[in-house]
């Protein structure tokens, strides 16, 4: 490149990097009236899909939802979750569940008598109630047994519920469970166990993130205005454990005399109740465990905690895992 071309780039340089700061620098004056979008008609759809029980139906009102809330613009996809992983080809047997959670407690790798598995990262927690982590839930899933869980084509089946249920008015769920259920250390597993993970879940002490997720339950507990912190940063009034186990035992779930049957009340119908009961929040967390971490002052849900994700015998996700 000789003198004179290297001379013209750098002018054209130069007078680009000149028009940029000028149009920076420049006063610019838009006057545009926004019309804010009149929510009604979406608030009003949103109830009428929360009672709608027939799945077809309500599948095609959320799909007219999003599209009256992309027209918005409030709502903007920009991202898109999913799950990847690598196995080998003679590991049959582990699938995924609709929302991309790994199910290998089934798995099978020829004669082999041990499993894998390595994740992205190490949960902090494997606590059903206070774990975010989708790593967690993949564990989560793999140790625990919940309500219902999901077969290989990814439909909702019984797990530890032999026979459950619905009122008429689509509220009231009754779920009897498998009899003698027990944990892996022998003890007894009944409805009680649902009753104090629910309940321990929603109660504002826990502080749950996932907490919300109970919302569906009648008595579902809501922190009261004056609890909550002021405008001008005030922290609000203290929560007392003894407020807090009130608000939790609002909850409306219920364990029969012989813990073989929990029923639960909804607020409004639910039709997807039965895949909320799969998801790994719902699963029944022991309690002797959570006693034995407050006890000894460690963090509830850490994984260094003794018999913490103490796995149901008939699972035999403990025997693969390595």
């Amino acid at each position: 490149m000789d003198m004179k071309t290297k001379r013209f780039l750098a002018l054209v340089i130069a007078a680009f990097c000149l028009f940029t700061f000028l149009a920076a620098a420049w006063p610019v004056q838009v006057e545009a009236k926004v019309e804010l979008p009149d929510w009604k008609p979406y608030d009003e759809l949103i109830d009428k899909i929360k009672n709608k029980v027939d799945f077809e139906k309500r599948e095609a009102l959320l799909h007219q939802a999003e599209d009256m809330l992309m027209d918005t613009g409030a709502c903007i996809p920009i991202y898109y979750y999913n799950s990847t992983f690598m196995a080998k080809e003679d590991l049959q047997g582990y699938y995924v569940n609709p929302y991309n959670i790994l199910y290998f407690g089934q798995a099978e790798c020829g004669d082999r008598k041990e499993l894998n598995l390595f994740l992205a990262e190490e949960p902090e927690t494997i606590d059903p109630s206070l774990n975010t982590a989708v790593d967690g839930n993949c564990l989560i899933v793999n140790l625990f047994a919940g309500l219902f869980t999901y077969n290989k084509d990814k439909e909702i089946v019984p797990d530890l519920v032999d026979s459950y249920e619905v009122s008429d008015d689509g509220l009231v769920y009754s779920f009897h469970l498998r009899p003698d259920l027990k944990w892996s250390d022998d003890s007894p597993l009944n409805a009680n166990d649902f009753v104090y993970t629910w309940k321990r879940a929603v109660n504002f002490l826990t502080a749950a993130d996932k907490a919300y997720i109970f919302n569906i339950i009648e008595g579902y507990p809501e922190l009261p205005p004056e609890y909550l912190p002021k405008e001008d940063g005030t922290p609000g009034k203290e929560i007392s454990p003894e407020f807090a186990d009130e608000m939790a035992d609002k909850l409306n779930v219920h364990a029969s005399e012989d813990g073989q049957t929990l029923t639960v009340k909804l607020k409004v119908p639910c039709p997807y109740f039965l895949d909320l009961c799969a998801f790994p929040s719902f699963s029944p967390y022991r309690r002797p465990v959570s006693k034995m971490a407050k006890a000894t002052g460690m963090k509830m849900g850490k994984s260094s905690i003794p018999g913490v994700g103490a796995a149901m015998q008939a699972l035999s996700a403990t025997d693969l895992l390595s």
